[in-house]
């Protein structure tokens, strides 16, 4: 479920440690500016697909794009036949994407296809 969290939840635990973390990041390269060239493709294709059939993708993507658009950040919506992606694009430096296929929107998880290594003979 999206919405407010109480205080102490994981959620919230989990934000703050992340928002320290981005700071931390911040920080390091402020202080060491020649690393970002090597730290720039990680951060231009930062990606989450969303992937619990039980959870609501809808409800998360529809929160993302909220949020987003709520910051001075170019966002973009795809509607693909196979999946839903929300791009959010922090100036061009960091790009974080987040998608769900058809099936988990739709709450209906496809089963996989499993093929064995070496078309299943055992060698």
């Amino acid at each position: 479920m999206v919405g407010e969290e109480p205080p102490d939840s994981a959620a919230v635990v989990l934000a703050r440690r992340q928002v320290a973390g981005l700071h931390a990041l911040a920080d390091l390269l402020q202080r060491r500016p020649e690393l970002a060239e090597h730290l720039r493709f990680g951060l231009r294709h930062i990606g989450q697909p969303l992937i619990n059939p039980d959870g609501d993708a809808r409800g998360v993507l529809e929160a993302f794009r909220a949020a987003a658009e709520d910051s001075p950040v170019a966002v973009t919506v795809v509607n693909d036949p196979d999946r839903c992606r929300v791009v959010a694009d922090f100036e061009g430096a960091v790009v974080v994407a987040m998608w769900a296929d058809a099936d988990v929107m739709a709450g209906r998880p496809q089963s996989p296809t499993y093929v064995p290594l070496g078309g299943g003979e055992d060698r």
